[in-house]
C-alpha cells in the first residue's frame, strides 16, 4: 500500500504544507505595534473627524429609475429600512445607520469612505430628512436618511 497512488499524492500534500509552514514561521513573523504607531494612528483618525458626527442610513441602488421609485416609497411613507432591504444592491446600503464624521466642507477622500456628493448632502440635511434627489456615485445612485 505505500507504493500506491493516493498514498504518494498524500505525502506530497503533506510535506508541501510542512514546507509552507516552516516558511511561514521562518519568515512571516508578526511585528509588534508600538505606543507610537497606536498614538500616530489615533491623531489621524481624530484630524479626519469633523466637529459634528451623522448617523446615516444609506441604501445603493443599481440605477435612476431603481433609486427615484426607492425615494418616491419612502417619501410616501414606507420605512427606510424596508425600502432598503427589499430595494438596495449593496451589503453596506442595506438601509442600517451608521455613524460618520468628517470635516466639512466635505473633501474627496476625507468622507470615511462616502461618496463626497452624499457627504456634501448629508451636511445640508435636517434629522429626520431624507436626500431630495439619488446621488450618482461609482456607477450606482444612492438615497440616504438623516438619523441623527
Amino acid at each position: 500500500l505505500g507504493n500506491t497512488e493516493a498514498v504518494r499524492q498524500a505525502m506530497q500534500k503533506a510535506k508541501v504544507d510542512t514546507e509552507n509552514r516552516l516558511y511561514a514561521a521562518q519568515h512571516l513573523q508578526p511585528r509588534p505595534v508600538t505606543d507610537a504607531q497606536v498614538r500616530e494612528r489615533y491623531d489621524a483618525i481624530v484630524k479626519e473627524a469633523g466637529s459634528d458626527e451623522y448617523q446615516v442610513s444609506v441604501m445603493t441602488l443599481a440605477d435612476e429609475p431603481a433609486a427615484r421609485f426607492a425615494l418616491m416609497r419612502v417619501r410616501w411613507g414606507e420605512p427606510f429600512s424596508t425600502v432598503a432591504a427589499q430595494t438596495g444592491v449593496a451589503a453596506q446600503g442595506d438601509g442600517t445607520p451608521r455613524w460618520v464624521s468628517f470635516r466639512t466642507p466635505a473633501v474627496e477622500g476625507h468622507t470615511q469612505g462616502l461618496p463626497l456628493p452624499l457627504a456634501q448632502a448629508l451636511s445640508t440635511l435636517k434629522v429626520g430628512e431624507v436626500t431630495p434627489e439619488p446621488i450618482a456615485a461609482a456607477g450606482r445612485y444612492v438615497i440616504a436618511r438623516l438619523d441623527a
